[in-house]
């Protein structure tokens, strides 16, 4: 829980400091998450492990958005592993909140990679963007979580707004 909690600290310091040391920070709160799920095992806790997948997921989608080229794409990419490894504990059915929360950080980093790649891919990333953010809408209603549908919709909106510019080249 320690290691979990460190990395939460790591993370939130990264947006008080310079670019650089921001990267530092975010890099020391994956390694922090990384100790965290040595203990936190899928068998033995599995929703605190799927917690901190979710939480290893955010912190590597900001070290995908902050590091350009390859380097920036492999961080996005293990934050998909991250996310789809949390949504094998958190679905719909046991976790509703949960599921929804990580469906729509799936979404967001699924859009960043359409964004970034090249290909087919392109396409590929962004219509699963779409479904994991319509996925976390099912959930996140405008009754139900006003602020967290405010959040899915604008990414939802991006995504389809970046699927249509490429469907119209």
């Amino acid at each position: 829980m320690t290691q979990n909690n460190l990395g939460i600290v790591l993370r939130d310091l990264e947006k008080q400091v310079s670019r650089e040391q921001g990267a530092e920070y975010l890099e020391q709160s994956v390694a922090a998450f990384r100790a965290a799920l040595e203990v936190f095992t899928r068998e033995q806790l599995p929703q605190k492990w799927a917690m901190t997948q979710n939480n290893l997921g955010v912190v590597l989608t900001n070290l995908g958005q902050r590091v350009s080229g390859e380097q920036g794409v492999n961080y996005s990419e293990q934050s998909v592993v991250a996310f789809r490894a949390a949504l094998e504990v958190f679905t719909r059915e046991q976790l509703p909140q949960q599921w929804a929360m990580t469906q729509n950080n799936l979404g967001a980093v699924l859009k960043d990679l359409g964004e970034r790649a090249s290909g087919k891919q392109v396409a590929q990333y962004l219509q699963q963007s779409v479904e994991a953010t319509a996925n976390a809408l099912s959930i996140f209603t405008p009754e139900a979580a006003p602020y967290q549908n405010s959040l899915a919709r604008d990414n939802l909106e991006k995504a389809k707004a970046a699927l249509r510019k490429i469907s119209s080249h």
